[in-house]
This record gives structure tokens, C-alpha cells and sequence, in this order.
């Protein structure tokens, strides 16, 4: 049983992770149109799998942590465990750049329900929000739900984690 919905082109779609031109240009196109609006409005994005950029700046800030798990980030607004290695989606930096553009200020990204990191990638919070229920593989210490909150006068945002006692 298929249950795509019914596309002519679905053939020709690539199917692959990663990002695509189109999603890039959208992106930006995003950010031209909050500009018109208001022009010092920052941005945030939210996807299912990180960019590559979160690991990467977790390898850079504390050296290669998948061999020492569980792994706490503690450093410099740093947040979070993981309890398995860190991963995400290369975009060669494609990605990271069109952020920059439509001044993103945070991404959040789930994906690893044993990860749950928050920590900063040029000027960027990049977050991995905590697994919000057991439907899956899970870490019962590492269950609740992200808190992200937005202070209106200075379009800053604060990030916590809210653990809970689901098992």
C-alpha cells in the first residue's frame, strides 16, 4: 500500500538528506519578506535532523566525545547530556550561511532521542530538544519537553530544559 500522497513527479523527487537549492532559496525568501516587515527581526528555525555544525562545534569546543558518553556540555552557555554520539546532516555549510542571512538566532532539531545539547555555532544557538515521550528508543532520564522562551524587548530567548519523571 502506498500511502504517499498522489504526486505526478514523485519519480523525479530526490529523496535524499541533506538540502536543496530550492529549500535555501526558500529560506532566504523567508527572511526577505520578515526584513519588509521588520527590519531588525532575528529568526529561528525548527527541522527534524541538526546540521552537522552542532556536532561539530561540540568536537571543536571538548575535543571527540562520542568514546565518553554520557557527555555534558558545561562551557561557555553551553547546556545539555548526550548519552549517544552526536550526529547531523552536511550541508557544507550551505545551511549555516542562508541562517546567517536572514539573521537566524536559533535552530532546533531533535532526531537523537538519547541527545538533548544546546550550544552556540557562530553567534547561532544550536539545540536538540529534549524527546517529549517512550513511543521509541529513549533514555527514561532524558524525557520532558524544551522551553524556549522569547523576551520581547530585546528579541533574545532563553532555552531550558524541563525534565520529567516518565518512565
Amino acid at each position: 500500500m502506498n500511502l504517499l500522497p498522489y504526486n505526478p513527479d514523485l519519480a523525479d523527487l530526490q529523496q535524499t538528506e541533506g538540502i536543496f537549492p530550492d529549500q535555501l532559496e526558500w529560506i532566504r525568501e523567508c527572511g526577505r519578506k520578515i526584513s519588509a516587515y521588520a527590519p531588525d527581526a532575528s529568526s529561528m528555525m525548527f527541522m527534524h535532523i541538526p546540521p552537522v555544525e552542532a556536532y561539530l562545534t561540540v568536537r571543536e569546543n571538548y575535543g571527540d566525545v562520542c568514546g565518553k558518553l554520557p557527555f555534558i556540555a558545561d562551557r561557555s552557555g553551553d547546556m545539555g547530556i548526550a548519552t549517544e554520539a552526536i550526529g547531523g546532516f552536511d550541508t557544507h555549510g550551505q545551511l549555516m550561511e542562508a541562517a546567517e542571512q536572514v539573521r537566524c538566532t536559533g535552530i532546533f532539531a531533535g532526531h537523537q532521542h538519547k541527545v538533548a545539547i544546546s550550544t552556540f555555532y557562530r553567534g547561532i544557538r544550536l539545540t536538540y530538544g529534549l524527546k517529549t515521550g517512550t513511543g521509541d528508543y529513549h533514555d527514561p532520564a532524558m524525557l520532558g519537553t524544551t522551553k524556549i522562551t522569547i523576551h520581547e524587548t530585546d528579541d533574545s530567548f532563553d532555552v531550558d530544559y524541563i525534565f520529567s519523571d516518565i518512565a
